[in-house]
């Protein structure tokens, strides 16, 4: 079976999180490209990660991070 995932961009929001920590690094196993929202907490770097310390309780924020 394809990888559906390969080269995909996906957001995770709450990427710092024990769930979207887990998510992320799910998705980066599949080979995707990972735009990670973080409020706290940090993430181990990979070359297909990007990190934004975005907060989403402004809109104007979370319209510059889409």
């Amino acid at each position: 079976m394809a990888n559906e995932f390969q080269g995909k961009v996906l957001l995770i929001t709450g990427a710092s999180g024990t769930i979207g920590r887990a998510l992320t690094n799910h998705f980066l196993a599949l080979d995707a490209i990972v735009c990670a929202q973080v409020n706290t907490g940090a993430l181990e770097a990979h070359p297909k990660l990007h990190i934004s310390p975005i907060d989403f309780k402004s809109t104007d924020a979370a319209r510059k991070m889409v």
